[in-house]
């Protein structure tokens, strides 16, 4: 019996393994969900379970919630986290162990069934930044945005400019600046020195861009040049600000710009919002 007990506690621990990276799970990662130990896996399909359920089935069973269990269950879920997976109503949680499942799936078994995406079924725009989502960048009000192409800029600035100007840190205005970068915050965009900002109004740009102007320049990714700040896009952490394409970045410079904005400089133009 107690043999049994050992058991069962064993195969509720997961750990989320993504196949082709090692940061922040992303919405649209293929990802495997082992066992602890590595030994076994997760199969949704009817070699372990009882019957295939369809993506459209909704239901307290289907609406899960991950849970870490080796440390505080906050901020982004990595591969190296232990895990339990929980319904919605927390009453129940994921076994690939034989106490729920027809039988245990080796680790080796590689089928449509074991290969994974975890999808947010709640709003995804409200989860924090990520370097992976595909952003804008908007006044505070929500009536222009940040492009970063000639239309308003002097320039193009190619992906490979390395420069104070394009290395850049941002800074939430609204409350403390700590933490994951989130949709709803507003926030200044600085360089890393500190000595200047990002204004998206004619002080600094050619010209005013609509909110509703959508482009290759204003479609964005914001990208940690520290290789080891993995996951979130955080307070204080150093920055790239790329097109989408990866072609481009912002630069905030007398090369891009047609004014260097202080960093006191507080206006409707260097108050933003960034935006999945």
């Amino acid at each position: 019996m107690q043999y049994q007990k050992t058991y069962r506690i064993f195969f509720l621990l997961f750990s989320v393994l993504l196949v082709h990276n090692s940061q922040a799970t992303d919405w649209n990662d293929v990802v495997g969900i082992f066992s602890e130990n590595g030994k076994f896996r997760l199969d949704i399909g009817t070699w372990a379970m009882k019957e295939n359920i369809p993506a459209s089935h909704n239901s307290w069973a289907t609406r899960l919630v991950i849970k870490r269990l080796d440390g505080p269950s906050r901020g982004a879920v990595l591969p190296n986290h232990v895990v339990g997976i929980f319904s919605e109503n927390g009453r129940v949680r994921l076994d690939i162990g034989t106490w729920a499942m027809k039988r245990n799936i080796p680790a080796s078994h590689n089928s449509w069934a074991t290969r994974l995406r975890i999808i947010r079924l709640n709003d995804p725009s409200r989860g924090a930044v990520l370097p992976s989502n595909v952003v804008g960048i908007f006044s505070e009000n929500g009536k222009f945005r940040l492009d970063i192409g000639t239309w308003a800029m002097k320039e193009n600035i190619p992906a490979s400019h390395n420069s104070w100007a394009t290395r850049l840190v941002i800074k939430r205005l609204d409350g403390p600046s700590r933490g994951a970068v989130l949709p709803n915050h507003v926030v200044g965009i600085f360089s890393e020195n500190g000595r200047v900002r990002l204004d998206i109004g004619t002080w600094a740009m050619k010209r005013n861009i609509p909110a509703s102007h959508n482009s290759w320049a204003t479609r964005l990714r914001i990208v940690p040049l520290n290789k080891l700040a993995l996951g979130r896009i955080t307070y204080g952490t150093v920055v790239g600000i790329f097109s989408k394409n990866g072609k481009f970045r912002l630069d905030i410079g007398r090369r891009a710009v047609k004014k260097e904005v202080p960093a006191s400089h507080n206006s409707w133009a260097t108050r933003l919002k960034i935006r999945k």
